[in-house]
């Protein structure tokens, strides 16, 4: 063995760079995983035999996963090309004797940023100045800028969209990773970013977390979970949330730092949100880590079966209950469907008690039932209808409605409101954002067990009931980018889902208010905000 060649063997080689990963990153105060360390060796161990792998990370919301490539990526930067100019002749690191280039990337270029902020946050710090200046590496920061840092040493790391609008710029890189992966599409990936690795046969990360779509993260979890049966190195690492929280319960006990236990305290209060419904499809696919099929029916039917509440018949008024209404208004072989729905009790979800969270940590989330108790349908010409829509409404005690604005309902809706002043009438255009929210809470409703139905003897006889029943057990659900869509299939209608959601989102409303709403995307989806200005209305904080 030449003397310029490291001695050490690949596996010792991969100790020796995880152990300064760890140093690299203790100045930011970063405690590393047990987890996230087995992840990290494997991605060293591709990149020191040189094997051009795809190595998958399929993990948890919130579990660290951007945090461990960060603190991997920096490191590794700084470090193999100083194990480069020591062992020139050794082909595990010489590749790198010019610096290691690294891009990142992901749906939006917010989201890459996650993974390159940190990175070069760290690099910038004033405590990493005792590491830069030791005499073996003896490196410094050369570039700091919005979308890329840069050491003397050669090392870079680059951070871009992978946008289905965007055009990826050309370039060259030793590894390439992919933040939120389930949301890249195919194409994107083999046309436009794969081929960067080419000159160096390097390797390519893809990290994030369960979708509806099953694309290319899917169909390379099941390509490196059919390599690892077949006896190659394991190139897929799935942690779900139980783990997680297993993990970071050891690591408490460990360090005794209380941050370790907020993970498994904001988990706990996501599922009291949910009624405790481990089986609600976001909790599957973003913390259970269940792929679903795109096509799955939207409704999850144990939970609407349940929902029928044979006490109440339709047409009952109870009091002291507020009611609203939605409307869904008829295209040309479609009827208008009005549902009235009621807002019941309210539920108290307190953050459960842990172990070590002190008294003052604890706070509780109102959110209320919704029963709906009444269903109209109506055909014919729009004077017509708007008249019998008017009389159906004045038996209730309604005080918002939200009605389907788009095309011909605008005026519609503008009929509806000056002809019953003392109802706040929402009108709401239909689009693909719109009716992703729409739906995004009427599911949640249902599966968390908090939306009920009328199903009383009488009603249950009814046609109104049955087309109800019918169609939303129908209702089929796929994806448009990352909106979810929800439709009929063939030979079934979705007027009456349509016309309940819009009464799920009715009951959000202050029937005092006229201002514009700002909506957070939903926490289990991690998405960014969006202002969802088309439904021109305000969420009232006591009717959630």
């Amino acid at each position: 063995m030449s003397e310029q060649t490291c001695p050490l063997t690949t596996e010792q080689l991969v100790d020796v760079i995880i152990e300064f990963v760890r140093l690299f990153n203790a100045p930011a105060g970063i405690d590393l995983y047990n987890y996230q360390i087995l992840f990290m060796r494997r991605i060293v161990e591709s990149l020191l035999t040189g094997d051009g792998w795809t190595i998958t990370g399929l993990c948890a919301r919130q579990s660290g996963k951007s945090e461990a490539i960060s603190s991997l990526t920096g490191g590794l930067c700084v470090f193999l090309p100083t194990l480069a100019r020591a062992f020139p002749d050794d082909q595990r690191v010489s590749d790198y004797a010019q610096g290691i280039f690294i891009g990142v990337f992901a749906p939006k270029k917010q989201q890459s940023g996650f993974i390159y902020d940190r990175v070069r946050m760290r690099a910038d710090m004033p405590a990493m100045q005792d590491i830069y200046e030791d005499p073996d590496i003896d490196v410094s920061v050369t570039v700091s800028r919005g979308d890329k840092v840069a050491w003397s040493n050669g090392s870079f790391m680059l951070a871009q969209t992978a946008s289905t609008q965007s055009t990826v710029e050309g370039g060259t890189f030793h590894m390439i990773i992919i933040d939120e992966s389930q949301l890249v599409g195919r194409e994107k990936i083999q046309k436009e970013i794969s081929p960067m690795l080419a000159a160096t046969n390097g390797s390519m990360v893809k990290i994030g977390t369960a979708n509806l779509h099953k694309g290319d993260f899917y169909d390379s979890i099941m390509r490196n979970l059919e390599t690892g049966k077949a006896g190659k190195p394991r190139s897929h690492f799935e942690f779900d949330y139980k783990t997680v929280i297993n993990e970071k319960r050891r690591m408490f006990e460990q360090t005794g730092k209380r941050f370790h236990l907020k993970y498994e305290a904001w988990v706990n209060t996501e599922l009291e949100k949910l009624g405790g419904n481990e089986d609600n499809e976001e909790f599957k696919l973003n913390f259970r880590l269940l792929w679903q099929d795109a096509n799955a029916g939207a409704v999850d039917k144990e939970a609407f079966i349940q929902a029928a509440d044979e006490r109440i018949e339709v047409g009952e008024i109870r009091q002291f209950r507020r009611q609203v209404a939605g409307i869904d208004l008829g295209k040309i072989n479609d009827p208008t469907v009005v549902t009235v729905m009621e807002i019941g009790d309210p539920i108290d979800y307190g953050l459960p008690r842990l172990r070590n969270v002190k008294e003052d940590d604890e706070r509780s989330i109102v959110y209320y039932e919704k029963t709906i108790v009444g269903w109209c349908e109506s055909y014919g010409r729009w004077r017509d209808q708007i008249k019998v829509i008017i009389e159906y409404l004045s038996k209730y005690a309604v005080d918002v409605v939200a009605v389907d604005a788009t095309g011909v309902g605008d005026p519609v809706a503008e009929e509806l409101a000056t002809l019953m002043p003392e109802i706040r009438v929402v009108p709401v255009k239909f689009s693909t954002l719109t009716k992703d929210h729409l739906y995004k809470l009427y599911l949640q409703e249902i599966s968390s067990c908090r939306l009920f139905y009328a199903a009383g003897p009488h009603t249950v006889e009814t046609v109104e009931y049955n087309k109800f029943i019918d169609e939303n057990l129908a209702l089929g659900k796929d994806y448009v980018g990352q909106y979810i869509t929800c439709f009929a299939p063939d030979g079934h209608h979705d007027d009456y889902p349509d016309s309940a959601a819009l009464a799920c989102y009715a009951t959000t409303l202050d029937p005092m208010s006229e201002h514009e709403i700002e909506c957070s995307a939903n926490k289990l989806f991690s998405r960014d905000a969006e202002s969802y200005d088309v439904l021109q209305c305000t969420r009232a904080d006591r009717y959630r």
